[in-house]
């Protein structure tokens, strides 16, 4: 239960409270030895009565002294994400930590509340391929920002093993970044498709589809570049208006999916000039391995791209991850390219690409305009 004695936080501008770079923090503004922690929650809330339509992060700090028989007061904080923050220059969970040890305020919950943001909508279906990949099936997104104006051409990012990047409840969030982004202004109105890869259904009652992943992902050839280009794009077109712009068409993917984006925009850069490849599968599970070599000898191409990997990243039969990763990034670096590699500690994974993903698309988009 929380007591009805409420404080009143005054802020004059965000930016007064972060702009005081040069200020120390005193004593109750750091950890102290003997005092406990309070523990410190997040979410996201969808606003259904008084903001229909916008999410928000939220945060709620809960001091270690806390006793549920009891009522405990509670403090609201707007722009939440800077006063939640331990490490940043307003840590208010480690002050509430340190003052009500020391009994100089109450016992009180941290309320801490992003603005909201305007949520964008996420429609599901089916596709059946009938021109590149005959007799496939698969699931498929399509990601639609609150802002998209149907009389302004959209940017478009496509998502390979899209499943797993339009979940909210794992690593990617996508409709979620995204929202915060371009509410932000920090990338274009995009457009998100997410592709699965395509199964070929079983004939037989009770057996299983045959995944045709690798084939499609991993395959060095234009045929997956035909199938977005030809099939996909067109059909999403019909129901959203897409630029036709290059360098406003990105493409991302993870593992084999990491692979597949860089030769989709490799061999067709007339229509892909950006890509974001997650712990990218450039082994030689069907010839991916060649490519830091054709990226020396070939004539530089429009593209930029974000890799990411780690240390600790798969090394099999097929090839080093981590090794292959590095040799990519030398080899983009040596030819030219607009090219970011971070390189963590990570495993073969979602954890990393899910952590920088705001910071991957930042720096994709930066300086697009339409």
């Amino acid at each position: 239960m929380f007591c009805r004695c409420m404080f009143c936080w005054i802020v004059m501008t965000t930016s007064a409270v972060f702009s005081a770079d040069d200020y120390k923090l005193g004593p109750d503004a750091k950890v102290q030895e003997g005092v406990p922690q309070g523990t410190l929650e997040h979410g996201v809330w969808e606003s259904k009565k008084v903001f229909p339509g916008t999410v928000r992060d939220y945060w709620i700090y809960v001091p270690a002294q806390y006793d549920k028989s009891k009522p405990a007061c509670v403090m609201v904080f707007q722009d939440g994400r800077g006063y939640a923050d331990r490490k940043g220059p307003t840590p208010v969970p480690t002050v509430f930590d340190n003052l009500i040890q020391k009994g100089e305020m109450p016992v009180t919950i941290g309320v801490f509340l992003q603005p909201g943001v305007p949520k964008g909508t996420v429609t599901e279906g089916k596709w059946e391929s009938t021109k590149v990949y005959p007799g496939t099936v698969r699931d498929y997104w399509v990601y639609v920002p609150a802002q998209y104006d149907p009389n302004s051409p959209a940017c478009v990012m496509v998502f390979q093993d899209g499943g797993a990047y339009v979940n909210l409840k794992r690593s990617f969030r996508v409709p979620t970044v995204f929202d915060n982004l371009i509410h932000k202004g920090q990338m274009p109105v995009t457009i998100g498709i997410f592709l699965n890869p395509g199964v070929i259904p079983p004939t037989k009652p009770g057996a299983k589809p045959r995944r045709n992943r690798s084939f499609e992902y991993d395959t060095l050839s234009d045929q997956y570049a035909k199938f977005v280009i030809e099939e996909i794009l067109p059909f999403v077109g019909e129901k959203v208006n897409l630029t036709d712009d290059p360098d406003g068409r990105a493409i991302c993917g993870i593992s084999s999916g990491g692979i597949c984006a860089w030769t989709v925009a490799w061999e067709r850069p007339d229509v892909f000039r950006k890509v974001l490849s997650h712990v990218g599968s450039f082994t030689n599970i069907r010839g991916g391995h060649v490519y830091p070599a054709l990226i020396r000898k070939t004539e530089k191409k429009p593209i930029r791209v974000f890799l990411q990997d780690g240390s600790n990243d798969l090394d099999n039969l097929h090839g080093s991850w981590p090794l292959a990763n590095q040799q990519m990034a030398a080899s983009l670096k040596f030819a030219g390219y607009d090219y970011k590699f971070v390189f963590g500690d990570g495993g073969h994974n979602r954890r990393h690409g899910g952590a920088i993903l705001p910071e991957s698309l930042r720096w994709l988009w930066r300086d697009y305009k339409p």
